[in-house]
């Protein structure tokens, strides 16, 4: 019960400040560009802040190809080479692994690296290369025209 009791206590004292952070990860990952401009609009600091998986949220627009949610974030002040906490990956790296050739033409367009590496080494182009699909052959001659290197 004391350790229930406890969880609870630290809920209740946390859940204000990680509210907003919740929520603008979120309005991330379900596209919802006009509520995250409300909050984004009264909370500018929101755009770079990290989730409790080290990932800000145009890491999440990235992940799942929100073009409109990302260009917002984009507007207000969101870093287009914004790393996670663990991989040290820019929203780039999400969307050439997810195969979002949109969002990552958007990303380019913004000044994101196409040459990032993270902790590994990893490069976006060396990410794209991978495999033979249609969307990664699109991907690695859209890097190519932002003159990112093997």
């Amino acid at each position: 019960m004391k350790k229930i009791f406890l969880l609870f206590a630290l809920w209740v004292i946390f859940l204000p400040a990680a509210s907003n952070a919740a929520t603008v990860h979120r309005h991330a990952r379900m596209g919802d560009a006009q509520e995250m401009q409300k909050l984004l609009s009264q909370h500018r600091s929101e755009a770079s802040r990290y989730s409790i998986s080290g990932k800000q949220p145009l890491h999440i627009a990235a992940i799942w190809g929100k073009t409109d949610t990302a260009e917002t974030l984009l507007k207000h002040g969101a870093p287009v080479d914004g790393r996670t906490r663990a991989l040290r990956r820019t929203p780039l790296f999400f969307a050439v692994r997810n195969q979002q050739v949109a969002l990552a033409e958007r990303l380019l367009a913004a000044g994101a690296d196409p040459d990032a590496h993270d902790v590994s080494g990893k490069t976006p182009m060396r990410m794209a290369r991978r495999g033979n699909k249609q969307a990664q052959v699109d991907m690695v001659a859209l890097l190519e025209k932002f003159r990112a290197k093997a």
